[in-house]
């Protein structure tokens, strides 16, 4: 029985080999071809563009930062210089 499975399964392997096609050697030229990859590409960007004109996006979360660039520091050194241009002693002014 077991002999039977052992040669059943040898014959069905070898006959999926023998039947299979070899794989083609193409695509490993193709791959160091410069206008394969410059074709591949110009078929990709062409796709993306079409998809954002069909979709048109709009942002949807926009987020906005304002900075005057004054740090705590910067703030208090304006703070006394402003009361100092006063006439007043700086670190007593607001």
């Amino acid at each position: 029985m077991s002999t039977w499975c052992c040669i059943t399964i040898m014959m069905s392997t070898i006959s999926t080999t023998v039947l299979t096609p070899a794989p083609q050697k193409t695509e490993a030229k193709e791959a160091f071809d410069r206008h394969y990859w410059y074709t591949q590409a110009q078929e990709t960007l062409q796709k993306r563009l079409q998809y954002a004109a069909d979709k048109n996006p709009v942002a949807k979360n926009v987020i906005l930062v304002v900075g005057d660039g004054m740090s705590l520091t910067t703030a208090t050194a304006a703070r006394i210089l402003r009361g100092q241009r006063r006439g007043q002693s700086g670190e007593d002014t607001d």
